[in-house]
């Protein structure tokens, strides 16, 4: 018995590092790099570097795009796995879906997450709305990670629209931004209907033109006997 409880506290204690393994390795590298530059230069030209690189991602628009988009993959991992430990079922064992990495997408974020016996992609797609609301995120999507394995799924977060907004184009440079203005018509103009008009109205139609009617052999013989002579 104690040794069962011995195992599942170590599956916990990796558990939490995974889940907490991208921020550990973040603080890691801040403090080892600052304390290589203290020990290779001056403490001052370390709080000089260290500030050039929060001035450069705070001015940056790029760069501070991109680090806010960090930081929400970093945030949506532990509101999935709050969302999931709160309304997912488990397994007898008490496992719930892995989450693995996220990465940043122009709507939001895309997290891989591999599901375990006993979870499906359907009953994923019944919690979208619950998972959204956990995330703070306006809609949440999933779809399959892969063709041949339906636990491999991906969950994309939507914060944002990128369809929504108005594109310029430069086209519309090249349009008048003002209209002339109507001076009505001139008298040649006016003439010119006119005529036109006039000489619709008095050309025939050639379609109702109606052809020109021979007479039959009787009455051919009538007109010569009554002295017509056809031309």
């Amino acid at each position: 018995m104690a040794a069962t409880s011995e195992r599942a506290q170590r599956r916990e204690d990796l558990r939490a590092i995974w889940w907490w393994l991208p921020e550990i390795t973040l603080v890691l590298l801040l403090i080892g790099g600052w304390v290589y530059l203290q020990d290779r230069t001056d403490p001052i030209i370390t709080g000089v570097a260290y500030g050039s690189i929060i001035a450069a991602v705070g001015l940056s628009p790029m760069l501070r795009r991109l680090a806010v988009a960090l930081v929400w993959c970093l945030i949506v991992r532990h509101r999935l796995r709050t969302c999931f430990n709160s309304f997912l079922p488990t397994d007898r064992h008490g496992h719930l879906p892995f989450i693995g990495w996220a990465k940043p997408i122009p709507v939001g974020e895309r997290v891989w997450v591999w599901l375990r016996p006993g979870l499906s992609l359907e009953q994923i797609e019944t919690q979208l709305g619950r998972i959204a609301v956990a995330c703070w995120a306006a809609s949440v999507t999933v779809t399959k990670a892969r063709t041949s394995n339906s636990a491999a799924i991906y969950l994309d977060i939507k914060r944002r629209d990128v369809l929504g907004g108005l594109v310029g184009s430069p086209l519309t440079d090249d349009l008048p931004t003002t209209s002339r203005p109507y001076l009505g018509r001139s008298a040649l103009s006016r003439f010119s209907l006119i005529w036109l008009t006039c000489r619709k109205s008095t050309t025939p139609n050639p379609l109702s033109v109606r052809p020109r009617e021979w007479p039959t052999p009787g009455r051919q013989r009538r007109l010569r006997q009554d002295g017509y002579r056809q031309p």
